[in-house]
């Protein structure tokens, strides 16, 4: 089909005809956010987000603690991550900071405890309704994760009576989690002491291709 594009500006009156889609001077099609950037898909019931909350946080290896974020063999969707926060609530002296870790296999993580919290981000009475992904607190993996990419650095003289930084970003739908697939927030230097970390994590879930 061939797309044609008025390249320029454009004034038209509430109410106008049909009218051809304005495009910019590569053959781009020029668009504006009618809502915010993230609410097609919210409204629909493919986003999902996880918490876990007052945890340590390992270094990569096969028994992960932490958050853990599995796309289980034969979902027929892919996980792609957007929102990622990361709260660092008592003293973790030796632990330098965090990464994303990714991984994959073909069974289901084993030793699991559930994420604090993980469903839709609809808020309604269908709000606990889970998606494809399974969040985890603690899982045993068949092999550790690779640290891939680095999410931020940690204080080591944070305590619970002093300030820190929240680690938050976006990764704007760049890393996608294909069905085996799993990601891990993982901690570098040393692991983040039992109960020292809040990390909540926002995916979308979209058909795999």
């Amino acid at each position: 089909m061939l797309n044609q594009f008025v390249v320029g500006q454009q004034n038209n009156a509430s109410g106008s005809a049909p009218i051809t889609a304005r495009g910019g001077r590569q053959g781009d099609q020029i668009v504006s956010e009618l809502h915010g950037r993230y609410y097609e898909q919210s409204v629909n019931r493919n986003m999902f987000s996880a918490v876990t909350l007052a945890r340590a946080t390992s270094l990569a290896a096969t028994a992960q603690v932490g958050f853990i974020l599995f796309n289980p063999p034969g979902s027929g969707v892919d996980l792609v991550l957007n929102k990622y926060a990361i709260a660092v609530v008592a003293t973790s002296a030796a632990c330098t900071g965090f990464t994303l870790a990714g991984g994959a296999q073909d069974i289901t993580p084993t030793g699991l405890t559930a994420a604090d919290f993980s469903g839709c981000t609809v808020i309604d009475k269908n709000t606990q309704t889970l998606g494809k992904g399974r969040a985890y607190a603690l899982a045993t993996l068949v092999t550790a994760p690779v640290n891939q990419l680095l999410l931020g650095h940690n204080t080591a003289a944070i305590n619970t009576v002093g300030a820190n930084d929240q680690i938050s970003g976006d990764f704007e739908g760049s890393v996608v989690v294909k069905p085996g697939g799993l990601i891990a927030i993982c901690a570098t230097g040393a692991a983040a002491a039992a109960s020292a970390v809040n990390t909540s994590v926002m995916w979308e879930e979209v058909p795999t291709v």
